[in-house]
């Protein structure tokens, strides 16, 4: 008797939207993606994810975040958003594109282009998609300094005048 081996066709990605993500500066969290797509030839549940911000990482301030999905586990460590746990192709899309991208550093962020890559696992990896993501710094205002009219400053009498009158 003659038989084949099952061979297990790696699932795909595809349908990224090909524009760049303009962040500006102290923005809330945005979508990631809106389009990407999950399929698999033989239809298999995907068993894992991964969504990285694998260009531009400024550590401590770029987080990925989701929607939760009952039965997937995700957390973020590094630069890298890992989720586990066996669900629906349908099920995988609509999580991957909860995903949302913010920068916290409402400061003096890094403004290197951020690369975000997604890739699922059915037991094969997938291609990989991604989008980048554009940080747009935004000017801080000063800060107001209080304005005094005298003050002493040597302790032993001496007194300054400020030449700004309110």
């Amino acid at each position: 008797m003659i038989g084949t081996l099952a061979t297990n066709d790696a699932p795909v990605l595809a349908s990224i939207e090909g524009s760049t993500i303009i962040y500006t500066e102290g923005d809330l969290s945005t979508q990631v993606s809106n389009t990407i797509t999950v399929t698999d030839a033989e239809g298999d549940d995907i068993a894992s994810a991964t969504v990285e911000v694998s260009a531009g990482f400024e550590a401590g301030a770029d987080v990925l975040s989701f929607t939760p999905l009952t039965g997937v586990t995700g957390s973020q460590t590094g630069n890298t958003l890992t989720f586990t746990g066996s669900k629906t192709l349908a099920e995988y899309q609509t999580l991957l594109r909860s995903v949302t991208y913010q920068n916290t550093n409402v400061i003096n962020p890094s403004v290197a282009t951020r690369t975000i890559r997604y890739r699922v696992n059915d037991g094969g990896n997938s291609n990989y998609q991604t989008r980048n993501i554009n940080i747009t710094p935004v000017v801080n205002a000063p800060a107001t300094l209080p304005v005094t009219e005298s003050f002493e400053t040597d302790g032993e009498g001496t007194r300054y005048l400020s030449l700004i009158h309110i």
